[in-house]
């Protein structure tokens, strides 16, 4: 999941329907993303702006297209933007072409 399913909760899916939340979780448009297990791991429930560093896929070269990701999948559920991830992903997005 690109965005965590805790972050989902945290930020509003609590108060969705199980259909809502069972969409969600199953989306392959957006929020599934086929990923190697490490990779999984490393990421956990960690989004961009988590304490510390925040979490991003390890290949700089995916950063734009993981924020972009996020911020659509955020969108398109009409989930808040944290101020700590919305001030990691400006920073990314303005390196993006």
């Amino acid at each position: 999941h690109v965005l965590p399913l805790a972050t989902a909760w945290a930020l509003g899916a609590s108060r969705w329907s199980q259909a809502q939340r069972e969409t969600f979780a199953n989306d392959r448009s957006v929020e599934l993303l086929a990923v190697d297990r490490a990779s999984n791991q490393a990421k956990g429930d960690s989004g961009p702006g988590e304490p510390g560093e925040g979490w991003m896929p390890p290949a700089r070269g995916y950063w734009c297209s993981y924020d972009a990701r996020f911020t659509t999948i955020l969108a398109k559920y009409r989930l808040p933007v944290v101020a700590a991830d919305k001030t990691a992903m400006t920073f990314v997005l303005r390196t993006c072409s």
